[in-house]
This record gives C-alpha cells, sequence and structure tokens, in this order.
C-alpha cells in the first residue's frame, strides 16, 4: 500500500503542472489499463483545482477571510439564523449560528456542495453521529445533525454543536496570553483527557492539530485579576469528520478511509498515516499527533519544516527523517522551522512564554512521536500520566529513574525537610570522611626507615645509617606498620628502602649482610607491610657463579688459587632508580650490587618489580654509590678498582684500591659474564664491558683525598643552571675510619662526560676549614682524569 501511494504522488505531481488538455494523455501514459490508480489520481486533481493554495492548511478560529459574499448568511437553515462563518475546512463551513429554540448561539458545519461526493456523505454523517454520543467537558458537544432543503430546493447537510465564544486554537491562545510551561501542560492534559475518552469509546480522531483543539475561557471568580482568566482555559476538541470506530470492520464501516486517500494536516501526521494504510491506523496515531502539538506547544516550533514542499517530499521527510530534538532550540532560535498554523511573525520573532525543554519532558515528547508504533506510548492515558509525574516532580515511565534524579524529585516535593537531611548527610559524611582519613593516615605506609640500636638517624655523620639491626614499615603518623631485624640484632641489614609499586601497592626493599645465622643472609628481599615473609628474594644463585668460566675471573697474581662461590655472595647496595621505560617495566627498577664476601669480585645487576633480572655485569671493587643521567641513559658509578693495588695507599694505612668513576649504559635484556675494566690483567681471557668513560681523581696533592667518600646527592640539590637528567653532584666527606673528626665537605658537579663543571666547600664554614688545609686540592685543581692504561694517572701520594 505505501508503494502505490508513492506511485500516485508521483503521477499526481507530474501532471498537476501541465496544461489542463494534455492531462488525459499523460494520465493514460502513467496509468495504464489501472482504472483505480487513474481514479486516485484525479480525485486529487479534482480537489487540487477546487482547493484554495493552502488547502491542506485549513484557517484558524478567527482568521477565515472570504472576498465572496456567503449566500447563506442571515438564511436560516433548520431553524438557525446563520450570522456570519467562522471557518473553513478542507469539506465544509462553519458558521456562527443563534439557535430560536433553546435561544443559544451555536457553530453550525455545513458541507460545501462543491465537494459533495458520496464519500464525503459517509464521513460528514459519521462524525455526527460519533459526536453525539461523545460527552465529555473537553469535547465539543453536538446538539443536532440533519438534512436541510432551502428554498432554491438545495440540500444542506449540517450538525449543530457547541460554540465556544472567543475560542483559539491551543498554541495560539498559550502564546496570545504567554502562558508558563506548567500551565501549557495543564491545557495539554485537558486535550489528553478528552482523546482518552473518545479512545474508550472506541473512536480515533485521526486529524489532532491545534486547529482542531480549541481554548475557551471557563467563568472568572470574583476579585480576579484581568490576566488571571488566562490560567482556567477549557480545551475543546473539534472536528472527528475523519475519525472511525476501532472496533468496527474496516470494509463495512461507513468511515472506511480508502487507501491513498491523504487526510488531514499532513504536518502533524503519523508516518502510518503518510503511507495511506488503513490497517496500520490505531489509538497510537492520535498519541503521535498529540506529541507533534506538545512539541509545537512547548517550543513555538515543529520538529520538521515540510513548508513549501510537495506533498510526496514532506510525507518522506516524516517517514525517514529524525526529528529535531526539543532541547537545541534556543530562545533566538524560535523561528527557524515555521509552525503551519503561526500565521504571520514566521521567520525569527522571539515569542514570549517558552522556557527550555530537556531532560524528562524532551523523553516525553521524542516517545510520543517515534516513528515506530511499537516505541510510542500504547495509550494516551500512558502520555498523560507521565506528565502529570513530571509536573509533580516524581520519575516518569519513560525512562528508569536513576537514584540521583529520584533524590532531587524527593527534595522538590519536601523542601522543609530536605535542608535538615542534608545538614544530617553532610555532618555524617564529615564524620566518616574523618575517621577514614585518621585510619589511612595511620595505616597507609609512607616511608621506610633503616635503625641502629632504635635510632634511624646517624647523627654523628648526619644522614642515614648505612648498616643497621632493624629495618621498619612507617605509616603517615609514624606508626610502625612491619618490622625487620637480623637474627643476631647486629648491624646485619645492609639498606631498606622503600619500594613504589605501581600495580600491588607501597613495599619495603630490605637487603641481609652476610651474617651466617640470618634466614635471608646476602638476599635483597622484598616485603608488604603486614606480612613477614618475602614476596620476592634476589641474590645470586650457585648456577650463574657455576656459569663463569674458571680463567674468567680476574684473580690478582697473588691469589692464582682463589675459588668462589654463591653462598659467598652477599648484597652490598641497592637503588631504585626508574631506567627502562615501558609496560613490562612498571615503575623504578632495582639497582644492586652483591660482592663476596672476603673477596673484592661482584656482581651488579638491575631487576623489575617481579625480581626478573633486566641486566647484569660484573665488576671488581664493588659499587658504593650511583647516580642516573636519565637525558645521556647513562648510570654514573662510584667504587674502588679493586684489580689495582696501590703501594702508596697502603703505607698512608689506606685501603690499597683506588677509588674511580665510571658512566656505563645498561641494556635491557643483557645478562653476560662480562666485567667492567678499564685494561684487562695479564694472562685473563674474560670478556670487558665497554664502558662510556672510566676516570679517577687527581691531583696527588690531593692526597687525603682517598680517605673522602663518594655520596650522590638528588638533582633538586643541584646549583641553579645545572639540569638534573645532564649533571650529578657529589658530596666528598671523610672516611669513617679516617681518624678526622673535622674535615671539610665538597661539592662536586661531574657532567655527563664525566668532567667537573663545579667544585667548591658546601657552606661557609666549611670554606673557613678550608682555608686552614693546605693539602686540599684549591678550585679549578680537582680533575677526573681518564685511567684506562696500565699506569696510574697521578703522581703518587707523598708520605705525610
Amino acid at each position: 500500500m505505501p508503494d502505490r501511494w508513492e506511485t500516485i504522488l508521483s503521477i499526481f505531481d507530474a501532471v498537476r503542472h501541465a496544461p489542463t488538455a494534455e492531462r488525459p494523455a499523460l494520465l493514460s501514459d502513467r496509468c495504464g489499463s489501472d482504472g483505480g490508480l487513474r481514479a486516485e489520481v484525479e480525485s486529487l486533481l479534482e480537489h487540487d483545482v477546487r482547493a484554495e493554495p493552502a488547502f491542506l492548511v485549513p484557517k484558524e478560529i478567527g482568521e477565515f477571510r472570504t472576498d465572496q459574499a456567503d449566500p447563506l448568511i442571515g438564511c436560516v437553515v433548520a431553524g438557525y439564523t446563520i450570522k456570519e462563518a467562522i471557518a473553513r475546512g478542507g469539506m465544509g463551513t462553519v458558521y456562527l449560528a443563534e439557535q430560536v429554540k433553546p435561544r443559544r448561539d451555536v457553530a453550525l458545519k455545513v458541507l460545501q456542495a462543491a465537494f459533495w461526493t458520496r464519500s464525503a456523505e459517509k464521513r460528514f454523517d459519521a462524525e455526527s453521529h460519533i459526536l453525539g454520543y461523545l460527552r465529555h467537558t473537553n469535547i465539543a458537544q453536538v446538539y443536532e445533525a440533519g438534512t436541510h432543503r432551502s428554498e432554491t430546493g438545495a440540500t444542506i447537510h449540517y450538525f449543530a454543536m457547541e460554540y465556544v465564544p472567543d475560542a483559539r486554537p491551543i498554541t495560539k491562545y498559550a502564546d496570545e496570553h504567554s502562558l508558563t510551561q506548567k500551565v501549557r501542560l495543564e491545557l495539554f492534559l485537558q486535550l489528553c483527557d478528552a482523546v482518552a475518552y473518545g479512545h474508550q469509546k472506541g473512536v480515533i480522531h485521526r486529524d489532532l492539530k491545534p486547529a482542531n483543539v480549541l481554548v475557551g475561557v471557563d467563568h472568572i471568580a470574583p476579585g480576579d485579576s484581568p490576566g488571571a482568566k488566562w490560567g482556567r482555559g477549557i480545551v475543546k476538541v473539534i472536528d472527528f469528520g475523519i475519525a472511525r470506530t476501532v472496533d468496527s470492520d474496516i470494509a463495512a464501516t461507513t468511515m472506511h478511509t480508502e487507501a491513498g486517500q491523504l487526510l488531514g494536516t499532513l504536518a502533524y501526521m503519523s508516518p502510518e498515516q503518510c503511507a495511506a494504510d488503513p490497517s496500520q491506523i490505531d489509538a497510537t496515531t492520535d498519541i503521535y499527533s498529540l506529541g507533534m502539538i506538545l512539541y509545537e506547544l512547548l517550543t513555538g516550533r515543529m520538529p520538521y519544516d515540510v513548508s513549501n514542499m510537495t506533498i510526496q517530499s514532506a510525507a518522506r521527510i516524516i517517514c525517514e527523517q529524525e526529528p529535531r530534538r526539543p532541547s537545541t532550540f534556543k530562545r533566538s532560535d524560535r523561528g527557524s522551522i515555521p509552525s503551519p498554523y503561526e500565521g504571520e511573525g514566521k521567520g525569527g520573532a522571539i515569542r514570549a512564554g517558552f522556557q527550555p525543554v530537556k531532560g524528562d519532558l524532551e523523553t516525553i515528547i521524542l516517545k510520543a512521536i517515534e516513528k515506530s508504533r511499537a516505541k510510542r506510548y500504547q495509550s494516551v492515558s500512558d502520555l498523560s500520566n507521565d506528565v502529570r509525574r513530571l509536573i509533580n516532580g516524581e520519575p516518569i515511565s519513560a525512562r528508569p529513574p536513576t537514584a540521583y534524579s529520584r533524590m532531587l524529585r524527593w527534595a522538590a516535593r519536601h523542601p522543609l525537610a530536605t535542608p535538615i537531611l542534608a545538614g544530617l548527610l553532610i555532618a555524617g559524611l564529615i564524620v566518616v570522611v574523618s575517621k577514614r582519613s585518621i585510619e589511612l593516615i595511620r595505616h597507609s605506609p609512607a616511608s621506610v626507615a633503616l635503625t641502629q640500636g632504635g635510632l634511624s638517624w646517624d647523627r654523628h655523620r648526619h644522614r642515614p645509617f648505612l648498616h643497621g639491626d632493624h629495618a621498619v614499615f612507617l605509616s603517615k603518623s609514624d606508626e610502625y606498620l612491619g618490622e625487620w631485624k637480623s637474627t643476631d640484632n647486629s648491624a646485619g641489614i645492609r639498606c631498606a628502602l622503600k619500594l613504589d609499586r605501581p600495580r600491588e601497592g607501597m613495599a619495603a626493599l630490605i637487603g641481609f649482610d652476610c651474617h651466617r645465622t640470618d634466614r635471608f643472609r646476602g638476599k635483597l628481599c622484598i616485603f608488604e607491610p603486614d606480612r613477614t615473609d618475602p614476596v620476592r628474594e634476589m641474590f645470586v644463585d650457585e648456577a650463574t657463579v657455576r656459569a663463569m668460566p674458571d680463567d674468567w675471573w680476574p684473580r690478582p697474581a697473588h691469589a692464582k688459587g682463589r675459588a668462589y662461590r654463591a653462598e659467598d655472595f652477599c648484597l652490598a647496595h641497592a637503588w631504585t632508580i626508574d631506567i627502562f621505560d615501558g609496560d613490562r617495566n612498571a615503575g623504578d627498577e632495582i639497582v644492586a650490587c652483591f660482592q663476596h664476601e672476603r673477596f673484592t669480585q661482584g656482581v651488579l645487576r638491575i631487576y623489575n618489580q617481579n625480581g626478573d633480572v633486566l641486566f647484569s655485569v660484573w665488576q671488581d671493587g664493588g659499587i658504593s654509590e650511583v647516580g642516573w643521567l636519565s637525558a645521556e641513559r647513562l648510570l654514573v658509578c662510584i667504587a674502588p678498582r679493586g684489580d689495582r693495588d696501590e703501594p702508596a695507599f697502603t703505607e698512608l694505612n689506606q685501603s690499597r684500591h683506588p677509588k674511580v668513576i665510571f658512566g656505563i649504559r645498561p641494556v635491557l635484556g643483557m645478562t653476560s659474564n662480562a666485567w667492567i675494566l678499564p685494561t684487562a690483567p695479564p694472562q685473563w681471557t674474560g670478556e670487558v664491558f665497554k664502558v662510556a668513560w672510566y676516570k679517577t681523581f687527581c691531583p696527588a696533592v690531593f692526597a687525603k683525598s682517598w680517605q673522602f667518600v663518594p655520596i650522590v646527592v638528588s638533582g633538586s640539590a643541584l646549583p641553579n643552571g645545572y639540569l638534573p637528567d645532564r649533571f650529578i653532584s657529589l658530596r666528598l666527606s671523610p672516611a669513617e675510619d679516617s681518624g678526622i673528626d673535622q674535615m671539610p665537605s665538597f661539592e662536586v658537579i661531574v657532567d655527563a662526560e664525566g668532567k667537573i663543571s663545579h667544585y667548591m666547600p658546601v657552606s661557609d664554614t666549611v670554606r673557613q676549614m678550608a682555608r686552614s688545609r693546605p693539602d686540599l686540592p684549591k678550585p679549578g685543581e680537582l680533575q677526573l682524569v681518564d685511567w684506562t692504561t696500565e699506569n696510574f694517572p697521578c703522581t703518587q701520594p707523598a708520605s705525610p
């Protein structure tokens, strides 16, 4: 049926613009032998010739004009004296007439003789019959219907109905009096009540539009202001002329609408009406029209612009195009899509009385004008109930309410209780949040401390202990969350660091010394705050030691028979540094140096937080400090040179191994038996790991400088002008076994190439102390000199 209607409209649009003499030939060519098709097109052409230019848009009450004298005005039709014409529709004219008995004004509807056909007569009779037994406050009552023969012998079909004085279409009434959104909704509810009553009686209107929904004025109470009456408008639904009874057989009913005949006003018609398929028309068809009226009533606009279009194009838009959401209209947009009943003022005038249409109200409108009948409200009562819920601040059925929306609506309905409950809720939240914050402060891990004899700070050295007997996990309020200690209560813990894990949370990184009785002897372990057993253990295993060929150990010349065991390699130092990027290595990596208990050989390793080895290389001497230059991807290491003995240092009662500083670039995934050595020892066959540079401190006048301990300082301590990711700061302080009580400390800034960029005492007191020490190098004299050759690069220090 929709395809046939498309064909009818297509032929109609093609023939209507042709000269009258050429139309029969065009109809024969387009319709062929299909007589029914030709009859449909000829019917549309006949109406097109007789109709006014806007025959699909009937004139509103109060806007009807005619330049020709109406012969019925002043005549008496069946006892009704016709006074004037007040409206004209597609089939008939409505007159204001006076009834003699009882004396009253009525609206007399007379079918136009020019439109008199058998089907029109059926519709006219059906309208008077239907309205005759529809008795509702909001439906215009029919008093009488019949046929009158005039003096000229012409037959006049009429029916007399209730006259509504000063009536206006619902949209025009609301706009003229600038009604608020709430009052507009209340008028709409009267309309819904009338349509719902008709549906209960088995009647579908099928032509609901503002022109058929009039609003008159109820009585005015004494003392009311002139503007008060506009809030008590009474809705009257008229023109059931194309309604049909739901419970009647479509083929037999006198209300049968022939397929393909377009009835009603197009802008308010549902998609199934545009398809001209009577079998698809039911109560939801009126619901669609109600939704369109509500759309225009609240926005002053229509969701589709079908003005200046052919019937075929307009029907296609209604059936296929999505409607514009009411919330997208702004006050400045009120003239963008004209109303077919607005009359003057189209094109952008701001109309008074409009408020934003959004949220639940928009949901109600869009559900009512759904293209699919199954998705619309299934009854007018469902639609009106949702509108009432909206007015009362209750959840609507069109969309399941959220807890937040239910709370807001409850608050709107209980204005006195809401502030009290809100105050109690806020007070309760403050108590809960405060208690929770205190608990978090008391139980959230914040730091890890290494203690010796219960002290967590070396007051003599003014720095954390390098060895301790206890490691503790502290909360933000300094409460103990976890505690670990060496078995024999000696200084058996080498390091205690905080490990920030992105996924698992904070943990403690604790390294143990080589005490034989310690449970975790020589291991680096990861502990969680509430556990005494480690979640990860890192150490040098036997397989690693056995994988080293026997002639790859760089032994001193006097220790050819020296042997090594895995159990003798213990943690010396550990650090947490973000070296390798990537999801697989989230967070800081763990840099650890394991060294032989009695000898100088050791291994430098980098682990991820799961304990997997990411990088491993051997070093002879033992790395004591490291610093990371992220811009250069350079790991700077401070260490004794264990493969080299210097007799001059032994004579000074110091370690025979001089201090060195070197830079390496770790390679992800490299785990080898290579060694960090400047030169290969004689008769040694092992591999050498290539360093970026390898240097030592000079000049030799700094003899006592070898008593100093280099300490890496964080980048935030660098002087102004030095970038933390390109420079490293070293603090040179006296060694614990130097026997010197008052030795000044110096700050040395080293760049990525191993050059000294800055050297000075760290405070004014130290500067004064340095002036009294002629054996200390002056600024500009201290250097880092390359030592990748066999010979020591500095002059041997003299004995004191």
